[in-house]
């Protein structure tokens, strides 16, 4: 029958007596020492047939170390040796009058010998490592649904648990409060081991099958809640629990405020839209389009302005529904034109070109900021018609808009920087650096229409200023998400 989960723990390590030899080669001295470690490891084996076996395999470490007396460098070479596995008991779990045999998704093995097991029943067993025997089985779905995937916190009080349901269940062992010295209500760690394993709280941030849990040690809490962790008894450590299943989405609990704090969601889409438009009414609006390696370039039409009436009546369209009116107007319109493409790397296929991050149109379409995994660029677009003397009466398409981009001589400082957000305030291009916690702005174009460059080192014009660090979170570092500014520019907000 096939295996379908695995844990296991080292136990005893036993360090075996080194034994040296020497050799002699001519004029050349070595010594050749062994040393020798071996880790008894238990392993717990859940199999399709309903089962959980024990095995004991004592894994055999060898070093090798050769020392020669012509050389300064000493030769270490590693060997293990993994003999065959000593079968210790087997656990069989009930499978409640079904014909097939219950099956062990998930298990955790604790510190104490505890084996926590999810099975197909909806169930989460824990047992005695040692002897083989059920100790407590807690429900996790009253609609027996399978339970995937179960994590334990750190200081093994906690048990969070998940499957086809959907739900993500707090299991942790209850210990009455007691009367402590400093007047504060406490729990004693003597009765942790012995308590009962019972349900605390559940979330259903997911629609669909959760598959995938992971608990993420993370920076200490802040001197308001230690207080709080130290009073339920929880760690100090902040730890972070994040989930992931069929629905596509990334949530987050704080494990030690699992009963008091909401879940938060990550979506599979950026937060920033890939797609921009320049909304200058004297040229040709644009719109760019970023794909994962290059930016794509259309040109859009305008829209038709309102339909006049025609002898007091209006247009046949008008009398339509609003959803269907609009379809109508859309087909009216040409088709929008792509107009340039801009991929860095050079040509098609090119193997050194990073996947794009963030990009960003300026509002009149003049520039276009791209940021990859290396660097930033910004390309001047010169847009032009091939046929400036367009006649409206005549009922030949438009004119096709030529774009050429010419790539911009950004600071050398800037070429390195891995942009995490891009902005535009009118020609000032405002560069986001989480790594450094600073923002770069740009003078891509001066009032008078040419470039504003520095005189020192005949690069153009940046200034920088860094972002302050939060009390609270100023152990994680946040990359910075979204730069947005007032209408004059201003003011300044970066979200992270």
């Amino acid at each position: 029958a096939p295996i379908l989960s695995l844990t296991w723990r080292v136990g005893a390590i036993t360090k075996q007596s080194s034994q040296s030899q020497q050799q002699q080669q001519e004029e050349n001295r070595s010594s050749f020492t062994t040393k020798s470690t071996v880790y008894q490891t238990v392993l717990f084996a859940a199999v399709a047939d309903g089962t959980i076996r024990k095995y004991r395999i004592d894994v055999k470490q060898t070093d090798f170390t050769t020392t020669s007396t012509s050389s300064t460098n000493n030769s270490t070479t590693t060997e293990y040796t993994v003999p065959h596995a000593k079968s210790m008991l087997r656990m069989t779990i009930e499978s409640k009058g079904r014909r097939t045999p219950t099956k062990v998704w998930s298990m955790k093995l604790l510190q104490d010998g505890t084996l926590i097991a999810g099975n197909s029943l909806g169930q989460v067993q824990f047992w005695n490592s040692d002897t083989g025997t059920l100790i407590q089985t807690v429900m996790q779905s009253p609609l027996l649904a399978d339970v995937l995937k179960v994590v334990v916190s750190q200081n093994e009080s906690k048990v969070f648990c998940s499957g086809v349901d959907s739900r993500v269940v707090c299991i942790e062992r209850v210990v009455p409060l007691q009367d402590g010295n400093d007047g504060h209500d406490v729990r004693p760690s003597t009765l942790l081991d012995s308590a009962p394993w019972k349900i605390t709280y559940a979330h259903r941030p997911h629609s669909h099958d959760v598959k995938a849990m992971v608990i993420v040690p993370g920076a200490e809490y802040p001197n308001g809640d230690q207080q709080m962790t130290q009073k339920k008894g929880l760690p100090r450590r902040l730890e972070t629990l994040i989930s992931g299943g069929v629905d596509t989405k990334i949530c987050s609990y704080d494990v030690a405020f699992f009963d008091e704090k909401r879940p938060q969601t990550w979506y599979p889409w950026p937060l920033e839209s890939p797609i921009s438009t320049s909304s200058n009414p004297s040229q040709s609006r644009l719109l760019s389009m970023q794909r994962s390696e290059k930016v794509e370039l259309y040109r859009l039409d305008d829209l038709p302005n309102s339909p006049e009436t025609t002898n007091g009546e209006q247009k046949e369209h008008d009398k339509l529904l609003a959803q269907e009116a609009h379809k109508y107007r859309i087909k009216e319109t040409s088709a929008t034109d792509l107009v340039g493409t801009i991929q860095l790397g050079g040509a098609s296929g090119a193997t050194w070109s990073s996947r794009l991050l963030v990009s960003q149109l300026s509002p009149d379409g003049s520039f276009l900021a791209v940021s990859n995994g290396r660097s930033v660029f910004a390309f001047l677009l010169d847009s032009a018609k091939s046929n400036d003397a367009h006649d409206p009466s005549n009922e030949s398409p438009p004119s096709a808009l030529e774009v050429t981009p010419i790539q911009v001589q950004l600071p050398s400082k800037l070429r390195r920087v891995n942009a995490t957000a891009l902005h535009f305030c009118g020609n000032v291009l405002f560069v986001a650096d989480s790594a450094k916690r600073q923002i770069h702005m740009i003078h891509l174009k001066d009032e008078t229409g040419g470039e504003n460059i520095d005189e020192e080192s005949s690069e153009l014009s940046m200034l920088t200023f860094s972002i302050p660090k939060h009390q609270q979170t100023k152990d994680v570092e946040l990359p910075i998400q979204s730069i947005h500014t007032t209408s004059s520019g201003k003011y300044v907000v970066a979200m992270s």
